[in-house]
């Protein structure tokens, strides 16, 4: 059976078609979000491709905020538009525009629709030595998602002088002063956020009361894209369904770092043996700062088993 594959990009349109070419099979659906922020050029570039390939949508594009709700939200438009546009698909990957498969389309399926019901993700105890030394900031803060503040932020020099005032160097955006319980109606975890969910658990996370009132208490958390998808299923009745594993490769050269590692050649043989180890996807890629290993993970897709 089909997949829908839902993906998050805010740059490098050109490098985002390599991705969408190698995930159209002309059966899955592929869903794209396209930040708002980024120029028209580059909208009216997608827009052209999508006239050429009838199973791509692209979602209405919201402005999103790195670490803030709009970052969850435009990926739960990409799973509504996903559950009203084809009936016919068993699991719903998120990707970002910088992500590029490791295994065949064909190989996903397979893998996934061994158990149909099953989901894949990745969760953990925030506050676990060695996960979030930020967890407690993370849940107790009032974060902003402000799109008017994050245009004065980056105007040179204000920005800075605002944040030092306000205590935000490097940190999203918070309401000083104010600190708000960790919630007690559901146990909070963390994990990220490229999941492989199946049809009942997209469901689940739209439309479920329940997961209404843990939007409601995690939209103004710190990065909450890392944690609302886990808190809801691992609180749901679909918790024997989970496994903990999103089968991505993903390299951190700090457990603290805001962004991954730029993958690049040097890491060829930790691909391939991500790729061994059945892992579905990596990231990061930037075609502006290496190309080639882009065009060499598309030469091996292409081989023959």
């Amino acid at each position: 059976m089909p997949l829908a594959f839902c993906i998050l990009a805010h740059k490098n349109p050109r490098q985002l078609r390599g991705l969408i070419e190698q995930l159209n099979t002309g059966r899955c659906g592929i869903f794209v979000h396209y930040d708002k922020h980024s120029p028209a050029s580059e909208h009216a570039e997608l827009q052209a491709l999508a006239r050429e390939l009838p199973r791509l949508t692209l979602i209405r594009p919201r402005k999103v905020n790195w670490g803030r709700w709009s970052q969850m939200q435009a990926q739960l438009d990409m799973m509504e538009t996903a559950l009203a546009t084809d009936l016919s698909w068993t699991h719903l990957l998120t990707i970002s525009g910088q992500d590029f498969p490791l295994q065949t389309v064909d190989f996903m399926e397979q893998v996934l629709n061994e158990r149909p019901a099953n989901s894949m993700i990745e969760w953990f105890d925030p506050f676990a030595p060695g996960r979030w030394k930020n967890a407690r900031e993370r849940i107790m803060r009032w974060h902003f998602d402000s799109d008017v503040l994050h245009r004065i932020l980056r105007i040179p020099g204000v920005g800075r002088r605002i944040g030092t005032a306000l205590g935000w160097q490097n940190r999203i955006p918070f309401f000083p002063g104010i600190r708000r319980r960790i919630p007690e109606f559901f146990r909070w975890f963390g994990g990220s956020n490229h999941y492989n969910l199946s049809r009942d658990a997209v469901e689940y996370v739209l439309h479920h009361d329940n997961s209404k009132r843990i939007a409601r208490r995690l939209r103004r958390t710190g990065s909450p894209d890392e944690s609302f998808v886990q808190s809801v299923l691992l609180n749901s009745p679909l918790v024997p369904s989970l496994q903990n594993d999103d089968r991505r490769a993903i390299i951190w050269d700090a457990p603290d770092n805001p962004s991954p590692r730029l993958l690049s050649m040097t890491d060829w043989p930790l691909l391939e043996e991500a790729r061994s180890a059945g892992k579905l996807f990596a990231r990061k890629f930037d075609s502006a700062v290496d190309a080639q290993v882009l065009e060499k993970l598309s030469q091996r897709l292409s081989e023959k088993p």
